[in-house]
Formats: C-alpha cells, sequence, structure tokens
C-alpha cells in the first residue's frame, strides 16, 4: 500500500505536477493580495464632482479646480489624511505642497466657515463639502478644461471612514 503511494507521487512529480501546483497557488495568492492591498478608485455613493474657476481679485490663487464631496452612502463618514499630485497640469506656484514629494495640501472649510483650514471633514448622511486644487493661471482656460474632462489633473488620495459599529477604513485614490 505505501509503495504503491510512493510510486503514485514519483509519476506525479515526472510530469511537473508539483510545479503547476505551486505556480497556481503563486498565482491565486498574488490576486487575493491585490484584492486587499491596492487602492480603491471608488465608493459607491460618495460622489465626487470636479469643475473648473478662476477668481478675480485680490485672493491668493486665481485658478482652481473645485472638488466636491456628495455623501449618498447611508452613513456618516470621516475623510482624513488628503493630498493630491499633479499629472499633466501645473500647481500654482504659490501652492502649499512637500517639497520632496510633490504632494499638495488639501483642506477643508473649518467651522467658523472662514476658509480652507481643516485637514479632515465629517460628513453625515445626505451632505456635503468642498474643496478645490489651485492650478498654474499660466494654463488656458481651454487646455485646463480638457485635461480636467480627460482626468489628466492628477489624483487625490485620502482615507475614508465609515462611522458604524464595526467602523470600516478604506484609502482612496481618485483620478481627477
Amino acid at each position: 500500500m505505501i509503495k504503491t503511494v510512493i510510486n503514485n507521487l514519483v509519476f506525479l512529480n515526472s510530469l511537473g505536477l508539483w510545479e503547476m501546483l505551486n505556480f497556481f497557488l503563486v498565482i491565486a495568492g498574488l490576486v487575493i493580495g491585490s484584492v486587499y492591498f491596492i487602492r480603491k478608485r471608488r465608493v459607491p455613493m460618495l460622489n465626487i464632482f470636479t469643475s473648473y474657476s478662476k477668481r478675480q481679485g485680490g485672493q491668493n490663487y486665481t485658478s482652481l479646480i473645485n472638488i466636491e464631496f456628495r455623501n449618498f452612502t447611508g452613513c456618516s463618514i470621516a475623510i482624513c489624511n488628503p493630498y493630491f499630485k499633479y499629472k499633466e497640469l501645473r500647481p500654482d506656484p504659490a501652492a502649499h505642497r512637500d517639497s520632496y514629494s510633490g504632494e499638495t495640501e488639501v483642506k477643508f472649510v473649518g467651522v467658523n466657515g472662514g476658509g480652507l483650514t481643516e485637514i479632515e471633514t465629517f460628513l453625515r448622511h445626505k451632505e456635503s463639502t468642498a474643496t478645490w486644487i489651485p492650478v498654474d493661471p499660466g494654463h488656458s482656460d481651454e487646455e485646463v478644461r480638457s485635461i480636467l474632462n480627460s482626468k489628466q489633473v492628477g489624483i487625490l488620495y485620502f482615507t475614508c471612514v465609515w462611522v458604524t459599529k464595526k467602523p470600516k477604513v478604506r484609502n482612496l485614490a481618485i483620478r481627477i
């Protein structure tokens, strides 16, 4: 009996079954691991609306990409640790950025509503909030609009926390 089992294992080894089994286990591990570790690109019913605008007068930035978050997820969420990396457009020279990584600060409206001062925000179901990304005013309006329509401005990174009995956390990377 034992000799038959050993002979069968030797025969399977000569066919290369163990190498094929090992290969499929590695592929399955890569697929399962990528599902858990790759940043998600969308949350159902967390709607993100973008638009382009210009401001006149003595404001810090004159050319802006406006970003509005609308929460229709059915529960409250917190948006934390936001930052933006430019792709096709140049940032405004006065934008607050990390010199080493090129990440631009993203802030939300403060408690008193006096400007963008907060680095995280809390949205109840059916609430919305807005922020903006400064763009180099040297870009033409047509250029900015075409790049915004093709979603090549850059990537907005943030952490989304669902405030429920069992909080759920997800890191997101949204192409703007």
